[in-house]
C-alpha cells in the first residue's frame, strides 16, 4: 500500500506486519465507567447491602445462577416477586454487569430455586452521587487514646459493648487532655455509639465512667478531625 511504513507487531501476532501511514484520522474515544464494584455471587454467601456512586459499573461475579431485580423491600425480604423473563432459570451470562446510572435503591437476587432465601444470594444497592463511609473505633478499657481523621459525611462508630462504658463529647482540647468536663459519668447500653461527622473541625470524645477514671487510666478517649480530605500518612 502506498505511503505505508511496515512494522512487525511484537506481541501476540508474531510475524505479522502492519501498515502505519502518516497523516491524521478521526478517532472516537469511549469513556469507561467512572468506577467498578465487583460483588461475590454464590450459594452460601451473606446477603449484601451497599452503596455505590452514580455511574458505577456493578459486576456480579457469577458462574451460572442468575441475577434478577425485585420491585421493593418487601419482595427483597421475602425472596419473592422476581422480575424479568424466565426469572427462576439460571443462565451463563458470566459475569452479570449492571450499570448504576440512576440514583435510588435497587434490589437484586438469584431467582433460581431457594438460592435467595437459603443461599443468601441477594443484594440491596443504593445508588447516590456520593456514598457515606464508616469508621469504626475500638472502645475498651486499656485501649490507646485515638487520634484519627475522617472525611466529611463519615459515620464514626464507637465499638462499645455491654453497659460499663459511655461516650461523652467534650467541649475543648483542654477537657480532652485533662479528662474533665463530662456530662455523663454512668455506663449505658447505647451500643454501638454512632457519631455522624457532617461538620468539619476537631472533636473530642471520652468515656466519662468513674468521673474520668476510664479516660485517664483506661485510655478511653478519641480526638477526631473531620475534613473534606484527610491526608494519607
Amino acid at each position: 500500500m502506498d505511503g505505508c511504513v511496515y512494522r512487525t507487531w511484537l506481541r501476540e501476532d508474531h510475524g505479522k506486519k502492519f501498515c502505519f501511514k502518516s497523516g491524521s484520522e478521526p478517532v472516537t474515544c469511549l469513556d469507561g465507567p467512572a468506577q467498578q464494584k465487583t460483588l461475590p455471587w454464590f450459594f452460601g454467601m451473606d446477603p449484601l447491602e451497599l452503596c455505590v456512586e452514580t455511574g458505577t459499573e456493578v459486576v456480579f461475579n457469577k458462574t451460572g445462577h442468575n441475577v434478577v431485580e425485585m420491585a421493593n423491600q418487601a419482595d427483597y425480604d421475602a425472596c419473592t416477586g422476581f422480575l424479568g423473563e424466565n426469572p427462576t432459570v439460571g443462565n451463563n451470562i458470566n459475569p452479570f454487569i449492571w450499570q448504576a446510572d440512576t440514583d435510588g435503591t435497587f434490589y437484586f437476587a438469584c431467582g433460581v430455586g431457594t438460592h435467595c432465601s437459603a443461599g443468601g444470594m441477594k443484594a440491596k444497592i443504593t445508588v447516590a452521587p456520593k456514598c457515606s463511609t464508616t469508621k469504626t473505633l475500638p472502645w475498651t478499657f486499656g485501649m490507646q487514646p485515638l487520634v484519627v481523621c475522617v472525611e466529611t459525611g463519615t459515620a464514626v462508630i464507637f465499638d462499645k459493648t455491654g453497659s460499663g462504658h459511655n461516650v461523652n463529647q467534650l467541649a475543648s482540647e483542654t477537657e480532652y487532655n485533662g479528662c474533665t468536663g463530662f456530662t455523663d459519668i454512668q455506663g449505658n447500653s447505647d451500643n454501638p455509639f454512632l457519631y455522624q461527622a457532617d461538620t468539619t473541625g476537631v472533636f473530642y470524645f471520652a468515656c466519662g465512667v468513674g468521673s474520668g477514671f476510664h479516660c485517664n487510666n483506661g485510655g478511653m478517649k478519641a480526638m477526631v478531625t473531620v475534613a473534606d480530605t484527610c491526608l494519607v500518612e
